[in-house]
């Protein structure tokens, strides 16, 4: 609409009641393209050395890769939240209930960890009926202070992502009057200084020691729910960015992302209205079009030198189709990965020389993963 001499105005078209804006989700492709090369080899760990205890660290951890959920999974969710959000994280701790090990991938939306690594602060949703009913090995309860707990129907402690996920799944979470709705609860880790003790218990001069104070609330409340003290001198939280001081990943695909589905809406509605046919008429003139199951009667109401005629269907050009795939060959070259390449070429040779050219593109994103699963390793002997 051009409204003045210098200045072009782009009405948008108008969508018809009920007509679907279709999307092309290339997005998808691409995050399982990147998780398959990540989790395609079964990782296993080897310990150097012959003691008792490195033997013991290497088949422990080859034994967790078996669990449910295998290694595998976590590092595939941690890959995927690394992707989405620029930065995620593994946390590996001591299961009280279970006395090992437990490995998961922990969102940042919902732990907040201090630049210096000296605090941090995990949100998580737990039962009350669960909370209340959660021991140890030894049959002590886990959880103290619990008659005063207020139920949420929040999803988690970020309103931004509370909100995100309350769009996409309706309804609360559970009844509170059977204790079956969820309580949000804070997990501080805190890095203190103390100074030692002698073997008498006595404070020794000057000389101190770290340990990492973990205390549990929840959301509006004061009470401590449960407190533990362990001797380390560093958060449990292992950082993972697939790139270091840059935008989340998923930034660079969301534009031709929208391009894509732009498009893939455009070529639907014209192989729909061309294949139904169109037709052109006298204005004036009254039409009405009768329909049944073999064809359609079109009835006009007028001289017979204004009857309607149908318009040849068009085509849509080269120039669409070439538009459409360059725009998908600039989203993989942004992340670094071809999948559409590899699947039209026919030759192992040609696979293997694709493939081995989109490692080298994404090589930052496997280094650092290298590095946060070298520290995982080592925590998980620590353990």
């Amino acid at each position: 609409d051009r409204s003045t001499s210098t200045t072009i105005r782009i009405t948008p078209i108008k969508k018809r009641k009920g007509e679907i804006m279709r999307v092309y989700n290339k997005t998808r492709a691409l995050l399982r393209t990147l998780k398959a090369n990540t989790t395609s080899t079964e990782i296993r760990f080897e310990v150097q050395g012959n003691n008792p205890d490195e033997i013991m660290a290497g088949n422990y951890l080859n034994w967790y890769v078996d669990r449910d959920p295998t290694f595998n999974e976590i590092v595939g969710d941690v890959v995927t939240l690394g992707f989405k959000r620029q930065k995620s994280y593994f946390y590996p701790y001591w299961d009280s209930q279970k006395l090992e090990p437990v490995i998961i991938a922990c969102d940042p939306f919902d732990l907040l960890v201090d630049k210096y690594g000296k605090y941090a602060l995990r949100t998580y949703t737990m039962r009350k009926e669960d909370l209340k009913n959660a021991k140890n090995v030894e049959g002590e309860a886990l959880f103290k202070n619990l008659d005063n707990l207020k139920g949420t129907t929040k999803r988690s402690a970020s309103d931004i992502y509370d909100n995100y996920l309350r769009g996409k799944y309706q309804g609360g979470h559970g009844d509170d009057k059977y204790n079956l709705s969820d309580v949000m609860l804070g997990e501080y880790h805190i890095i203190e200084q103390k100074e030692e003790e002698t073997a008498e218990g006595q404070a020794s001069q000057g000389k101190t020691k770290f340990q990492t104070r973990i205390v549990t609330t929840s959301e509006d409340s004061i009470e401590i729910h449960n407190e533990d003290v362990y001797d380390e001198d560093e958060l449990c939280f292992i950082s993972y960015e697939p790139e270091r001081n840059s935008e989340p990943w998923l930034m660079d695909a969301l534009d031709p992302q929208r391009t894509l589905d732009n498009m893939y809406s455009h070529m639907e509605e014209f192989y729909r209205v061309m294949g139904k046919g169109r037709l052109l008429k006298r204005k004036g003139i009254k039409i009405d079009r009768i329909s049944d199951r073999d064809g359609q009667i079109v009835e006009y109401d007028g001289p017979d030198s204004a009857a309607p005629q149908f318009q040849n269907p068009g085509s849509i050009g080269n120039d669409q189709f070439n538009f459409f795939n360059l725009v998908s060959s600039a989203m993989e070259d942004a992340v670094g990965q071809h999948p559409d390449q590899v699947r039209k070429t026919e030759t192992a040779k040609g696979i293997g020389y694709l493939m081995a050219q989109d490692q080298t593109n994404i090589s930052e994103p496997w280094k650092n993963l290298k590095s946060s699963l070298i520290k995982v390793g080592h925590k998980l002997i620590k353990l």
